[in-house]
C-alpha cells in the first residue's frame, strides 16, 4: 500500500513518524517543512532532541551593534587578520576598501580551508600558543555589553535534551541568565563534567574562551589537555577521538539516542564535516541501523553574491557536492525561507518581517518566529495554562525601527500602543524613536488620541518626559491641542500625567495648580492627577503633606493603569519613613498595595515580575511570613519575561544604601522603580 498524504495530513490531521526518512522522501515538497517541524515539536515535548550550535548562530548577537563596533564572525572571518599578518605582500591587501579586502581574504581562507589555514599560522609563528592567543585577542575586541542575546535565550527556553556547541564564545552561557535558566542548564567544559547531569547541559565540544581569572593565572587547558585551548587545526580533529575520548564517545551515544537540530553551520565548515563524519561512523558501526535519528540543518537565507562568469561552473559544482554530502549523511536541510513561508500561513503569532530588513535582521526575525512557534507548540499544557509567553512587543518595536517609513505612521503608532509595558527592547531603540517622535511636531494639529496614548506609553517605557523631546513653545502647542481637541472628548486621559509632570519639573506651579483645579471633578483623570500631586509633594520635600495625601488616595481598580498606580503609591509610602523603621501600619498598607497591584497586572508580565521582586525586598527587610508564596509566584513567570533578572535582583535585593551610577540596564530598572528619580535620591533623603 502506498503512503497517502491525504490520509496522514488531511483526514486524520495526525503525523506518523515511524520510518521517518522513507515517509519524508514520499511527501510532496510543499508538505516537507510541515512534516519536519511537527516531528521536532513531538521530540521537544519529551526532550528527545538536542541542538548543535555552530559559529554562524553567534552572528545573531550582532543585531544591535553599530557599524564601527567589532562583531562576532564565523571561522573564516575570525582568521582574516591572521591572513594579513602572515601574507603581508599578498595582492589581496593592496586594492579596494577595507570591507572589500575583508571579503576577498575571507574567500581565500575558505578556499584554503579554515583548519588548514590555522595550521599555516601555527607554522609561521612556531607555536600553537600563538594561535590560541590570537583567537582570544580577536574575541577581546568585542564589546559584550551590546550583545543581543535574545535568540540565544529563546533557543535555551526550548525543551532540548542537551545543547551542544562547537563555539568558543560564551553567548550561550550568558544567555542562560536572560532565559532564567542558570539553575536548570549547566555548562560542561570537560568530559568529566558530563557526569554532573544526564540532560539540560551546554556542552562545549571544542573549547571555551578563558575567563579573566584563568588568563591572569595563566591556566592553559581544554578537557584536561594542555596542548591547546581551541580545537581548529587538522591535527586537533585527527587526534580528537584520542585526546578527547569522553566527548567523542558522548557524541556517538547522543546521535543514537536523539534527533539533532543544527544551527549556525554551513555545508563547507570543517567543524561540521568532522562531526557529521563521526555521526555516520557511529551509525554504521556494527552494521548500519535500520534508520538513524533524523538530523536537521537549519539553513539561513542565501546571500546574493556577484559571481564572475568564470566562477559560475565552480560554484555550481560546489553547491551540488554540498547537497550530495547532506543526502549521503542523512541530513535534511530546512531553509529558513521555506519555514517562514509556512509560518506566515499556519502560525497565528507570526511577526511580520519588515520589508527593508537587512540580511542579519531578516535572519534574526526568521529564527525568532521559528523559536516562538516551536515553544508555543511544544510547551507542556500545564505551563501553557499558567501564562503565555509574549514576544510580540519586541518584534513590533523592531518592526517600527526598521520600517522604510522615515516618519511614524498611524498604523505604527497603533502597533506600538499594543505592546507590553516596559519591554526591555525599548531602551535599545530609544534614539531611533526620538528622531521619529520629534518629527511629529510638524503635524500636531492632526494628532489623534492614539498619538497622545503613544507618547505617554513611550515616555513611560523609555524614562523620557516632554522636556526631553520638545522645546517649551512646542510643548505648549501640544498641551493646548490636547486639552481643546482630545481631552474635551475624554480621550487619552493618561496624557494629563505628562502635562502635570512637565509643569512640576519646569517650575510652573501656577499652571500645575490651575490644571488640577480645572479637571478635579473628572473621574477619568483622577488617578493620573493624584499620582502627580504625590510626585509634587515628594520633589518639594513636603513629606507630611505626602503622608496625609497617600492615606486618602485609593486608585480606582477599573483604571487600566491601576497596577502601576499601586506600585507608585507603595514607593511614595516608603519615602517618608526609613525602610528599616517602617511602622506596622505602613508595612501592612504597602503589602496591600503590592497584592492589589499583582492581582491587576493581567498580561503585563514585566511589571508583574518587577512588583514581585520589589515585594520580595520588603519581605526580606521585614521578615514577612509569606516569602515562600512570593518566590513561587516569581518562579511561575520568570521563564516568560525578558527583563534582565540579575540586574533587578542585584538592584532590588541589595542591602546597601549606595549611589548607583546606572548603565543601560540599571537605568531601565530605575525607570521601572518609578521614573521620578526616587531611587537615585532615596539614600540621601532617608538620611536627612
Amino acid at each position: 500500500m502506498n503512503y497517502s498524504l491525504e490520509d496522514s495530513f488531511i483526514k486524520t490531521n495526525k503525523y506518523d513518524f515511524d520510518n521517518f526518512y522513507k515517509k519524508y522522501e514520499k511527501i510532496p515538497k510543499r508538505k516537507k517543512t510541515e512534516y519536519c517541524l511537527q516531528f521536532i515539536i513531538s521530540k521537544l515535548k519529551n526532550a528527545s532532541v538536542s541542538a548543535l550550535i555552530g559559529a554562524g548562530f553567534s552572528l545573531n548577537a550582532n543585531l544591535d551593534k553599530n557599524k564601527t563596533e567589532e562583531k562576532y564572525k564565523d571561522w573564516a572571518g575570525i582568521l582574516v587578520n591572521a591572513y594579513k599578518k602572515i601574507y603581508l605582500d599578498s595582492d589581496l591587501l593592496k586594492t579596494g576598501s577595507e570591507d572589500e579586502k575583508y571579503d576577498v581574504i575571507k574567500k581565500a581562507i575558505i578556499k584554503i580551508g579554515e583548519s588548514n589555514f590555522s595550521a599555516e599560522y601555527v607554522k609561521q609563528y612556531g607555536s600553537r600558543e600563538s594561535l590560541d592567543l590570537y583567537i582570544e585577542n580577536e574575541f577581546s575586541k568585542i564589546d559584550t555589553n551590546s550583545d543581543n542575546l535574545e535568540l540565544h535565550s529563546k533557543l535555551l527556553s526550548l525543551n532540548w535534551c542537551d545543547i551542544l556547541t562547537t563555539n568558543w564564545d560564551t553567548l550561550l552561557e550568558r544567555a542562560r541568565n536572560d532565559a532564567n535558566k542558570q539553575n536548570s542548564i549547566k555548562p560542561v567544559y570537560s568530559a568529566k563534567g558530563l557526569k554532573v547531569a544526564n540532560r539540560s547541559r551546554i556542552v562545549k565540544l571544542n573549547g571555551s574562551l578563558r575567563s579573566s581569572d584563568q588568563i591572569k593565572h595563566k591556566e592553559y587547558c581544554f578537557d584536561n589537555t594542555d596542548d591547546y585551548l581551541y580545537v581548529i587545526t587538522p591535527d586537533d580533529f585527527a587526534e580528537y577521538k584520542n585526546k578527547h575520548e569522553g566527548f567523542s564517545n558522548f557524541m556517538k551515544i547522543k546521535t543514537l539516542e536523539n534527533a539533532l537540530c543544527l544551527f549556525g553551520f554551513s555545508g563547507h565548515d570543517t567543524n561540521f564535516k568532522y562531526w557529521i563524519k563521526e555521526l555516520k561512523s557511529t551509525m554504521k558501526k556494527g552494521g548500519e541501523t535500520e534508520e538513524p535519528n533524523p538530523i536537521f540543518l537549519f539553513a539561513p537565507p542565501e546571500k546574493k553574491e556577484n559571481i564572475k562568469a568564470e566562477e559560475m561552473e565552480s560554484a555550481k559544482i560546489i553547491k551540488q557536492s554540498e547537497e550530495q554530502f547532506l543526502k549521503n549523511n542523512y541530513i535534511i536541510k530546512l531553509k529558513l525561507e521555506d519555514i517562514d513561508t509556512y509560518l506566515k500561513i499556519e502560525y497565528s503569532g507570526y511577526n511580520k518581517i519588515p520589508e527593508n530588513a537587512g540580511y542579519l535582521q531578516k535572519t534574526f526575525f526568521m529564527f525568532e518566529n521559528l523559536f516562538d512557534y516551536l515553544y508555543e507548540n511544544a510547551a507542556n499544557k500545564k505551563d501553557d495554562t499558567l501564562v503565555k509567553r509574549n514576544n510580540s512587543s519586541s518584534a513590533i518595536i523592531r518592526q517600527i525601527v526598521y520600517s522604510r517609513n522615515q516618519d511614524l505612521t498611524d498604523s505604527e503608532i497603533q502597533l506600538y500602543n499594543s505592546t507590553m509595558l516596559f519591554d526591555f527592547q525599548n531602551l535599545t531603540y530609544s534614539n531611533d524613536f526620538v528622531n521619529k517622535i520629534q518629527k511629529l511636531q510638524n503635524k500636531i494639529s492632526e494628532w489623534t488620541k492614539d498619538y497622545y496614548s503613544f507618547l505617554y506609553k513611550w515616555c513611560l517605557n523609555n524614562y523620557y518626559t516632554l522636556q526631553n523631546l520638545y522645546e517649551p513653545k512646542v510643548i505648549q502647542i501640544i498641551i493646548n491641542h490636547y486639552e481643546n481637541t482630545i481631552l474635551s472628548k475624554n480621550e487619552a486621559p493618561e496624557f494629563i500625567e505628562l502635562v502635570l509632570k512637565y509643569y512640576v519639573d519646569s517650575g510652573q506651579h501656577e499652571n500645575f495648580n490651575n490644571t488640577i483645579e480645572k479637571y478635579k471633578t473628572n473621574d477619568a483623570l483622577k488617578d493620573f492627577i493624584n499620582c502627580q500631586r504625590a510626585y509634587n509633594f515628594y520633589v518639594g520635600f513636603h513629606y507630611k503633606e505626602l503622608q496625609d495625601f497617600l492615606k486618602l488616595w485609593e486608585p480606582a481598580e477599573e483604571n487600566a493603569f491601576y497596577a502601576l498606580f499601586m506600585v507608585r503609591k507603595s514607593f511614595f509610602m516608603m519615602e517618608y519613613e526609613n525602610i528599616r523603621n517602617l511602622s506596622s501600619e505602613t508595612i501592612n498598607e504597602i503589602e496591600s498595595c503590592y497584592k492589589k497591584a499583582i492581582s491587576k497586572c493581567n498580561s503585563e508580565l514585566q511589571l508583574q515580575y518587577f512588583i514581585l521582586l520589589s515585594y520580595k525586598q520588603l519581605a526580606l527587610e521585614r521578615d514577612v511570613n509569606n516569602m515562600k508564596n512570593i518566590d513561587e509566584q516569581i518562579d511561575l513567570i520568570e521563564n516568560y519575561v525578558v527583563f534582565p533578572k540579575l540586574y533587578l535582583e542585584h538592584f532590588l535585593l541589595s542591602r546597601k544604601n549606595e549611589y548607583i551610577k546606572p548603565n543601560s540596564d540599571l537605568r531601565y530598572t530605575i525607570n521601572l522603580l518609578e521614573f521620578t528619580e526616587i531611587s537615585q535620591q532615596k539614600s540621601s533623603r532617608n538620611n536627612q
